[in-house]
């Protein structure tokens, strides 16, 4: 809430305030102005009207029924690996219901060194995994398809790896508003282990 109320006093928008604090903390006095505090005060809050999104720039993929707190989302993220980043090309995470379900476990707790090593990991993440190794991709992975209707969304993204070198397509198929099929396609010149990882929630199922 923090990054999103810094964004809608940047912007005025309101469905940015959707997302943020009722009233500005004084960091964001700080950094705004005092004179934010009446301006913000005058931007009202609404929901967003956008609905599915790829968002090319960035690398992100979001299939969404809505913005309400008992609505479904899934992540997909079709970007690099750049030098910050986790080794998390085509994983996605999965919240529906008003619950997240498949987690991305590399978003947690970085103050201990053992865990900040794991959660940069390939296996850390809702990928597969190859020969129980992390990712060096070549080049930048593509999306030859994206499509969103009102029934249904298809993501289709491949990212070609050089070490283990194999070549993964994965196609995300959204049947509104309940349904999820994950179709991966691997593709090498040599025998390898694959291991599809999801990363379930406690008492998701």
């Amino acid at each position: 809430r923090g990054h999103m109320t810094e964004a809608a006093v940047f912007f005025g928008d309101p469905e940015l305030k959707h997302f943020s604090r009722k009233q500005l903390a004084v960091g964001d006095l700080e950094l705004f102005g005092v004179e934010a505090g009446p301006a913000y005060g005058d931007v009202a809050s609404a929901l967003p009207t956008k609905g599915s999104l790829h968002l090319p720039a960035i690398g992100l993929i979001i299939m969404r029924t809505g913005y309400r707190p008992k609505d479904s989302y899934m992540l997909f993220d079709v970007g690099p690996i750049w030098s910050h980043t986790h080794q998390d090309t085509l994983g996605f995470i999965l919240h529906a219901k008003g619950k997240t379900l498949l987690w991305d476990t590399g978003v947690s707790n970085y103050n201990l060194p053992e865990c900040r090593a794991y959660y940069r990991q390939a296996r850390a993440h809702n990928i597969v995994l190859v020969d129980n190794a992390d990712m060096r991709l070549e080049g930048r992975p593509v999306v030859h398809s994206w499509r969103s209707e009102d029934t249904y969304d298809l993501a289709d993204a491949e990212a070609v790896f050089a070490g283990p070198s194999v070549r993964h397509r994965r196609q995300l198929l959204f049947l509104k508003p309940d349904s999820w099929i994950i179709r991966d396609v691997l593709r090498a010149n040599a025998s390898h282990r694959y291991e599809r990882l999801f990363h379930l929630r406690e008492k998701a199922i």
